[in-house]
Order: C-alpha cells, then structure tokens, then sequence
C-alpha cells in the first residue's frame, strides 16, 4: 500500500498573544521532529523554537509569544483553536512522514516484531504525537498489550532517538526524517501503510509577515523537505 503518512505537520497561524514589548522577530513553535526543516527554511527570518507539540500548545495558551505553530498532531492544533487563538480559514497542506523502529547501529539487523522483547523509547502516547502514532501502529500489528509494560516514554520524539542512539533502549519508535538525522541507528520495522485522518497546513497570524507564510509553502521549502526525507500531502 506504500508508506505510511503517518504524522502530518500541522502548520498553523497564531493570532496575536499578549507579551510585553515589541518582539524583533516573529516565533515559529514547532514540534521538535520539525527544527531542523523549519531552521533551514526560515533562516534568520524568524526565531525557531522546537519542543513536542503537547507542550507548544500550553504555552501558547499559557501566554507565549508565537506567530506559527507547527505541530505533529491535529488535536493539539484544536486545543489551541478552542482558546481562540486560531486564524480561522487560513489553513494549507505542507508535508507528510513515517514512523518506523529504529536499533542501534551496532545491533543485528534480524528482527521479528512478533517476537520481540525489550525495551522501547518513545514518545509519551498520552500526549506526544509521535507516541500517539506509535501506539496505534503497534495495537494494529497485534502486539501493544505485550509489549505496553516495556516503553520508555519521553518528552518528544528525538528524546526517543538519543536513548537508542546511546544504546540504552533496544528500539524506538520515530519518524523516518530523524533516522536521516543519525548514523547511529538502523532501521529494522516499517510498519503497513494505515492512513490516519491528520492533514498537513499552515496560515498565518492576523497582522502576521505573509512572507514568512510564502516561506514555509513555496517551491524552495519543498525542495528542502523532500531532501529531509518528508512527504508529499495526498
């Protein structure tokens, strides 16, 4: 069925925020599995600010200062919308991922995820998108039930990476654009295409730099993205 779309980068205006003082550049929130793409898009045309989405959205809503907001996940877009801090009718499509296993390098590359027993870095399932995804992939494949009890959950998804980097876990569940990231780890899982209904857009704040917005969306962005491994929207 072709990979799986897994994670859609959900880009999305912020409307003003109260902060004190006038900011010399615009904030790009993104989730952490998008700093690198965003960082060599943006340039030095806005401050680039990489943590999981969970916690980008409470602190926009909190009170901290954002122009974009670039997100893993759909509801955590929502949960900001619902504070009122949404651009209605600005939304457009950007990229997709995967998500995939990953063992450290030096591992064997055999691997049955039937079989499999072991530790397992990713992020948090309650509320990091990646984990989200990573528990609905291994509850696809039969195997979360037995395998819930040895997850190492953590803050974001290139948490996840380090500790199988550093060969502290046996696997861990990432995107496909963070395996381009290391030369550390190998891939040994890609799960069966499951597409999940989470779309990739982006827009602009009210008052916000369009050109920041061209930025992200245009056919120079795209090159960068594809050359990090991401997707095309489908």
């Amino acid at each position: 069925m072709g990979r799986w779309s897994l994670f859609a980068l959900l880009v999305w205006s912020i409307t003003a925020i109260a902060c004190e003082g006038r900011r010399l550049r615009p904030r790009v929130m993104v989730a952490a599995s998008f700093e690198q793409a965003a960082t060599r898009v943006i340039g030095d045309a806005a401050i680039v600010v990489p943590a999981s989405s969970s916690s980008q959205a409470r602190r926009i809503v909190a009170g901290s200062p954002a122009d974009i907001f670039i997100s893993a996940n759909r509801e955590w877009i929502d949960y900001v919308a619902r504070h009122g801090l949404i651009v209605p009718g600005s939304r457009q499509r950007l990229v997709s991922n995967e998500i995939v296993l990953v063992t450290p390098g030096s591992r064997p590359r055999d691997f049955d995820l039937k079989t499999f027993r072991g530790k397992i870095a990713m992020g948090d399932p309650s509320h990091v998108p990646a984990g989200t995804y990573g528990r609905r992939a291994l509850q696809a494949a039969g195997v979360w039930d037995r395998l819930a009890s040895s997850i190492v959950p953590t803050s974001d998804v290139r948490h996840a990476l380090a500790l199988v980097e550093r060969d502290e876990v046996d696997l861990a569940v990432v995107y496909l654009t963070d395996v381009k990231l290391s030369r550390k780890v190998s891939v040994v899982h890609r799960f069966p295409e499951t597409r999940l209904s989470v779309v990739d857009e982006t827009a602009h704040k009210r008052g916000g730099d369009p050109a920041l917005l061209k930025r992200l969306t245009g056919p120079s962005a795209q090159r960068i993205y594809r050359e990090l491994g991401f997707g095309p929207m489908r």
